[in-house]
């Protein structure tokens, strides 16, 4: 069974708003494609959509995907244990940074390349932040840009070495 993971609503086979049907006990939406799961008292998925797929069934889930969703799938190890489960069975995970990265195309920014990495530990943060200063790149968290590109909010990490570093140098005389 093949699973995607992630927001577009690219179809590869036959919609089966029937097999939906039987599998949540949710009439798919007027298109018959998906199923909205809140109502099923869901709390880390936002819908689901199965379709025939040259004589199987592709089962693609929108994990995550409103920010409600998320803070549920990332906490007490939530997600971690539901990629362990998924590999096991034989699913395919992958992450998905759609919606950063078309707000930062709207605002004028060119993605050259895109590297997810999904984190799951403060310790895991940690490594992440200290690793990105020494390659010299900067970190901004949940960053929130302007149709002009310029930053609206998001935390900007800084480097506390570097900033003690800095303020115990030679003070310039006024």
């Amino acid at each position: 069974m093949g699973a995607q993971i992630g927001p577009r609503d690219v179809h590869f086979g036959v919609a089966r708003p029937d097999l939906l049907r039987q599998v949540t006990g949710i009439s798919p939406d007027a298109v018959g494609k998906h199923a909205f799961l809140k109502d099923a008292g869901y709390k880390s998925v936002q819908r689901l959509v199965l379709e025939e797929v040259n004589g199987g069934i592709l089962a693609g889930l929108w994990l995550g995907e409103l920010k409600s969703h998320a803070k549920y799938l990332y906490s007490n190890h939530r997600a971690e244990e539901f990629v362990s489960a998924a590999s096991e069975g034989g699913w395919s995970v992958h992450p998905n940074a759609h919606i950063g990265v078309q707000n930062w195309e709207r605002a004028g920014l060119t993605v050259l390349a895109l590297h997810t990495t999904v984190i799951l530990s403060d310790e895991q943060f940690d490594s992440f932040v200290v690793s990105s200063f020494r390659a010299g790149e900067g970190v901004v968290v949940d960053p929130v840009l302007t149709p002009s590109g310029q930053l609206l909010a998001g935390f900007v990490a800084a480097d506390l070495e570097a900033m003690v570093q800095e303020a115990s140098g030679p003070i310039a005389e006024a």
